[in-house]
């Protein structure tokens, strides 16, 4: 499963969900004494961010990379892109976090700050700070015209002056083409138009979207709550909901063929504010599944033919909380939601504060982080198995394996 950040990262979302059923606050335990990783055993990489920056630990607790500021990563969170002031200038550099190698670096004009990374890490394009904004359409700036800067190793590939507010949003698998959202009315934006911008040619054009007559153009007001990659399909899925029309649906655009097609998910879905629904692709990339913890319901999406294949509950109440989701190897859905990991038909795992992300590991193991740290636990025994301290975590971001 492949989660964007920067541009990619979700929205946080304020407002009221009406009535707030309590959880049960999980007996404080002693942590369990983390055992060194034995000689020759592969260990993990941990990716979080904190009020300093991202961080990387290993399974031990130690420092990996300290706390720096990241504009935007690749989806496994190999390669990030770093941004900073080079005269009148900006000095934007792409490397692989945890060993520190510098894959490219190159000094563009004017002040710009980056909002994506292709999957590889070659191309990065950024914008002048301010406009609509990344998240979606939380405390929006106008512009009329928005330069956007692609830049690749050896230095800029190409600068575009377009009328509009416009935030890049992905680019195409071969990087001719970069989908971009274009905010209107571009003084005070209240909604978006996905298009697309031809990079040899210059010219940005409207996205065909399916359910519309052709030449039709979608516009969006709805909340962008989270995205995933299907690196397989090459399709960029997006969860979007909006509460005043208690809506929800998933924005699914073909990142080579450049087209759009929305999949309407069932009620409750939509209603409350948007961060109670959460996404999440399977590893074999056969299913994709939506949560909704209000209700404490789930559907599964089949991304070959863009359907609702089934609703289901995933637990027996309704949870208050951002829900964070995965889907485990074996097929099993696990939700973290308020002070519980969920493993959905089965057992619930009582965490040592609000959750904030979640994270496969690599043996039936998770990860889950909370105010004060993280911890990992069992999904088998249901256990906690080990348990770092990090004073003022923000959310874990990702969990992968040290590089052999």
């Amino acid at each position: 499963m492949l989660r964007l950040t920067g541009a990619a990262a979700g929205l946080s979302v304020l407002g009221s969900t009406g009535r707030t059923e309590k959880t049960a606050t999980p007996e404080r335990t002693t942590p369990p004494t983390p055992t060194p990783t034995p000689a020759g055993e592969r260990g993990y990489l941990i990716f979080l961010t904190t009020k300093d920056g991202v961080k990387v630990l290993d399974q031990d607790a130690r420092v990996v990379v300290p706390p720096t500021s990241v504009a935007t990563s690749t989806p496994d969170w190999r390669h990030v892109v770093t941004a900073s002031a080079d005269g009148t200038g900006t000095h934007v550099v792409v490397r692989d976090l945890a060993s520190g190698q510098v894959l490219s670096g190159t000094t563009l004009r004017g002040r710009l700050a980056p909002r994506i990374v292709s999957a590889n890490g070659p191309l990065v394009a950024s914008v002048p700070p301010g406009g609509a904004g990344i998240y979606g359409l939380h405390d929006p700036q106008g512009r009329e015209r928005t330069t956007v800067v692609v830049s690749q190793p050896g230095g800029e590939r190409v600068r575009l002056d377009l009328p509009g507010n416009i935030e890049p949003e992905a680019f195409s698998p071969d990087g001719n083409y970069l989908h971009v959202l274009d905010y209107v009315p571009a003084a005070r934006p209240e909604r978006y138009l996905p298009r697309v911008v031809d990079l040899r040619t210059r010219q940005m054009n409207a996205v065909l979207t399916r359910e519309l007559p052709t030449g039709a153009t979608e516009e969006m007001h709805a909340h962008r709550i989270e995205r995933i990659v299907d690196p397989r399909r090459e399709m960029l899925f997006t969860l979007c909901s909006h509460e005043g029309d208690a809506i929800a649906f998933v924005h699914c655009l073909d990142l080579r063929q450049r087209w759009a097609q929305r999949i309407a998910l069932p009620a409750p879905f939509g209603q409350g504010r948007p961060g109670v629904h959460g996404i999440a692709l399977s590893p074999s990339g056969d299913r994709l599944t939506v949560v909704h913890s209000l209700s404490a319901r789930a559907v599964d999406i089949d991304p070959d033919h863009l359907a609702v294949k089934r609703a289901y509950s995933f637990a027996a109440t309704r949870q208050d909380g951002k829900p964070g989701v995965l889907i485990t190897p074996s097929g099993s859905l696990v939700v973290s939601v308020d002070r519980l990991v969920i493993v959905a038909g089965g057992r619930q795992i009582p965490t040592q504060g609000q959750t904030r992300g979640l994270a496969l590991g690599t043996a039936n193991d998770i990860w889950a982080g909370h105010p004060d740290g993280l911890a990992q636990y069992s999904l088998t025994t249901g256990k906690e198995l080990r348990r770092i301290a990090v004073p003022n975590l923000y959310v874990l971001k990702h969990v992968h394996p040290k590089p052999t």
